[in-house]
């Protein structure tokens, strides 16, 4: 089995013609009962012999154990963890196929899913239950991308993602351990994650038209217990640290045990935190008053200036962007409580922290900008010290920096009225950090804009100062839209520059070119390498004539 897992990861979809060989083994161990069974023992002399003993007794392949139980008696237990141990193995191969074969594995995901759901549920074994929960996303996904690409019909779609979700949100209902718990919430955001991806994206980088999605009933319904989770996750996590903190006696192994279990917590949360994200991402308006009557109160409170724990203050800010960002004109009231602690984090000495903060902050102008209109110009002045800040370029700092940069470039987008000083002051912090490359779709939103601006005439952006920079970035979008091209295969690759872009790109150069004196552009892109010259010169020559 994991020989057929590493071969699939090697052979990604060409390894379709050998599923009708592979899949059935794996099904069938997947089908196969455990054995679990709990009854009297023999007498009590064979319970002092095995009390204890992991492997008392070998029956059938069952290995037992007989227990002393006060009050109730002797009791044998019989499990056959071998075959636990080979469900585990094929639920973590089952994961490998579908993450490698993507929609190819299509002839197969009905029953892959039907296996892993039999899995998910196997109480023996928290090890089995989280694999399968894992597989199963990436199962789902797998029959996801088959339906985008229309080798799914929508009544099999629909009923394949009401299953799938409906099992794992069962297990995540059903589940007492953290480890298999996290696993579930990371499954389902996961299967929210990879409904959103198969919409069309929009011109500000948000996406539409999902080839499926769970409705808004059932992601509001599921709301509620993942907000109940979290706030008992916080609860038990202050318990952990206050006990650590009271002891003086803890030795170096139980607090190895204390840090690992607030670690644990923390996971949890993260995933909770982005699966409620991906939900404002799939449903955006309709699903902001679920959001602030549900998980508001909760994160509202890490929002809060007495929320001292710098990673509950993370998670608050990571869901309060997603909500400005997709939430439309009914999350703008969000704005005014929220950009001072965005502010606060952009300004203060987490990374992570920072890149969420300046992340949401340039959310605010692209899709609240009336609201964040009140305290602009000091934002405009933090942002731009972000820019400036020595080693801001830096491939560590550069997340961080391109937060900014967007903040920039949404603000001469959303901002025309602002004075013609504040909007140069801007397009200098914005154009020289030009193009993005860190998030592909963030990158993309502001290519866009740039193209637009210089297709207007944007007299800010199109300065006579600006044109070796404007040269520069539009043949630089040029040669990596011809990149990407290549690349577009690999989903690690961040594509900068989609069609759309490189016409506008290249209508832009041609809009520019119109409107300076003869060579003016050529002379500006002078200064540039051979392979960005390369990239111009049919352009400019043609645009000439």
């Amino acid at each position: 089995a994991r020989a057929a897992g590493r071969v699939s990861c090697a052979l990604g979809a060409h390894f379709a013609p050998y599923l009708a060989a592979v899949m059935p083994p794996l099904f069938e161990v997947a089908a196969r009962d455990v054995g679990f069974r709990l009854e009297d023992a023999e007498d009590a002399g064979e319970a002092d012999k095995l009390q204890g003993s992991p492997n008392g007794v070998e029956d059938q392949g069952l290995d037992s154990v007989v227990l002393r139980i006060p009050g109730v008696g002797n009791k044998r237990l019989s499990v056959n963890t071998h075959l636990i141990a080979e469900k585990q193995t094929v639920a973590r191969v089952l994961y490998e196929m579908a993450n490698a074969m993507g929609a190819a594995l299509a002839p197969c995901v009905d029953d892959t899913a039907r296996a892993l759901l039999h899995m998910v549920g196997l109480r023996q074994s928290e090890g089995v239950r989280g694999a399968s929960s894992l597989a199963l996303a990436k199962t789902f996904r797998a029959g996801i991308m088959a339906a985008a690409q229309g080798a799914r019909d929508p009544a099999s779609t629909a009923a394949f993602l009401q299953a799938v979700m409906g099992g794992v949100a069962k297990a995540f209902h059903d589940e007492h351990m953290i480890s298999p718990k996290t696993s579930h919430v990371e499954a389902l955001k996961e299967m929210l994650q990879s409904c959103y991806e198969t919409g069309t994206e929009r011109p500000d980088g948000t996406r539409g038209n999902f080839v499926a999605a769970p409705s808004l009933d059932d992601v509001t319904s599921l709301l509620q217990p993942l907000v109940q989770e979290a706030m008992e996750s916080v609860q038990r996590r202050e318990d952990t640290a206050a006990r650590f903190a009271a002891s003086d006696r803890l030795d170096e192994e139980d607090a190895g045990v204390l840090r690992e279990a607030v670690e644990d917590e923390d996971e949890l949360l993260q995933q909770i935190t982005d699966a409620i994200g991906a939900m404002l991402k799939l449903h955006g308006p309709g699903f902001v008053p679920a959001f602030e009557s549900v998980a508001v109160p909760l994160y509202g409170r890490f929002m809060h200036e007495s929320c001292a724990d710098e990673d509950l203050r993370r998670l608050g800010v990571c869901l309060f962007d997603d909500a400005i960002e997709f939430g439309g004109e009914t999350a703008q009231h969000f704005v005014e409580a929220c950009v001072p602690v965005f502010v606060a984090g952009v300004t203060g000495t987490d990374r992570l922290l920072q890149q969420a903060s300046g992340y949401g902050l340039a959310q605010c102008a692209a899709f609240a900008p009336q609201a964040l209109w009140p305290a602009l110009p000091p934002v405009a002045t933090v942002m731009a010290g972000v820019i400036q800040a020595e080693g801001s370029a830096d491939e560590d700092n550069l997340g961080i920096t391109e937060n900014a940069v967007a903040f920039m470039g949404n603000s001469l987008a959303a901002f025309p009225e602002l004075p013609a000083e504040q909007r140069a002051a801007a397009a200098s912090c914005w154009l020289p950090m030009l193009p993005m490359r860190t998030d592909g779709t963030m990158a993309r939103v502001q290519h866009r804009k740039l193209c637009d601006a210089v297709a207007s005439g944007d007299a800010a952006v199109c300065a006579e100062g600006n044109l070796p920079n404007l040269a520069r970035v539009l043949a630089e979008l040029l040669l990596a839209g011809r990149r990407d091209g290549r690349a577009g295969d690999d989903e690690d690759d961040e594509v900068i520059a989609d069609e759309g872009i490189l016409a506008a790109a290249r209508a832009a150069l041609g809009h520019l070119n119109a409107r300076l004196p003869p060579g003016a552009l050529a002379a500006a892109s002078a200064g540039l390498g051979e392979p960005l010259r390369a990239e111009l010169a049919p352009l400019l020559a043609h645009t000439a004539l």
